[in-house]
């Protein structure tokens, strides 16, 4: 993503605490600068574009520079109503995580709806096999969305029969996979629209989610899952989209061959290695090899997670699953 994140405040105390906090997001990819006066404000942007812009509720900028400003962000003690001009109001005094996670959700949504740009990229497809769920493997998903949404716009899409939540800053997205699936079993001319309209943000990632019931999952075909591919392939602009495949049917197998790239998360302590072989058999047996250089085994280091059902983006930063991420995107894979 990255870009200029602009905080306007006239507490410089809270001011400097939210922009260290964002300093030390450097996955987000976002240079910050703090303001406590409007002439410094306005002076910077003479020439350089805002990306967002966080202003204390009460203070004001010039007609001069809204131009320069592609998202305005009210910090205020409440948000029951709404901003002038169609700025967004954010909740003030809350956890850094929660407030940044709440802009970039907003922020997502308004570049996208700008951003119509499709049909001019060829987007890398991504599958981590899953087969045995669990939430090792899960946050080592999520970490690979994170990582490499610094620099690429990322979707991700949990194909999961038994979903449970992970990460505590996720929107709740109720039954929205669910609800798309229906458009897809019936090949609606407008299946990138509606798959858009169902799509929820995590700071810069885009994700895909929510099921009713699993076997809403297992009605789709291999067929639904080439109409789709070959959509998001032109109709899309996403440098990445990945599958997180905690199922086994021709669907997975349908994007197991279609893939780019495919991961397979091994956590220590587990019988993943012997369900792996067992899933080479199998495909072998129907004719598809995974045994090749698309593929790679991650070894993923068990972590402990909390009794509390879901992780913050800290807890999921300093886990196993992240640092097992890390080490693979920088090259070291088995």
């Amino acid at each position: 993503m990255g870009g200029i994140i602009a905080i306007y405040d006239s507490d410089m105390t809270y001011a400097i605490r939210l922009m260290e906090y964002i300093k030390k997001r450097r996955e987000l990819g976002f240079d910050v600068l703090v303001f406590t006066e409007e002439e410094s404000l306005l002076e910077f942007g003479r020439n350089r574009t805002i990306d967002i812009l966080l202003i204390e509720d009460g203070l004001s900028i010039t007609d001069e520079i809204k131009d320069k400003i592609k998202a305005t962000f009210i910090l205020s003690d409440y948000i029951n109503q709404s901003g002038v001009n169609g700025d967004i109001r954010v909740l003030k005094y809350q956890s850094a995580q929660i407030l940044i996670s709440d802009v970039l959700t907003n922020y997502n949504k308004l570049i996208n709806k700008i951003d119509n740009n499709y049909g001019t990229k060829n987007p890398k497809i991504v599958s981590i096999i899953s087969v045995t769920p669990e939430r090792n493997k899960l946050g080592f998903a999520w970490s690979y969305a994170y990582n490499n949404s610094n620099h690429n716009k990322v979707l991700f899409i949990p194909l999961e029969l038994l979903p449970i939540p992970f990460l505590d800053v996720n929107e709740p997205s109720i039954f929205s996979l669910s609800d798309f699936l229906y458009y897809l079993k019936n090949k609606d001319p407008q299946l990138i629209s509606i798959m858009n309209s169902h799509i929820n943000y995590i700071d810069s990632v885009s994700y895909l989610s929510g099921i009713s019931i699993g076997l809403d999952l297992l009605s789709i075909t291999k067929e639904d899952i080439g109409f789709w591919l070959e959509k998001m392939k032109t109709n899309t602009d996403y440098d990445l989209i990945i599958f997180y495949l905690g199922l086994y049917n021709e669907v997975a197998v349908e994007l197991i061959k279609e893939s780019n790239e495919i991961l397979i998360p091994i956590v220590e302590q587990s019988e993943d290695n012997q369900v792996v072989r067992e899933l080479e058999r199998q495909l072998n047996y129907i004719g598809v090899n995974i045994s090749s250089e698309k593929t790679h085994k991650i070894k993923i280091p068990l972590t402990r997670w909390s009794d509390s059902g879901t992780v913050s983006y800290q807890e999921l930063k300093h886990s196993g699953s992240w640092k097992a991420t890390v080490k693979f995107i920088e090259g070291d894979v088995v």
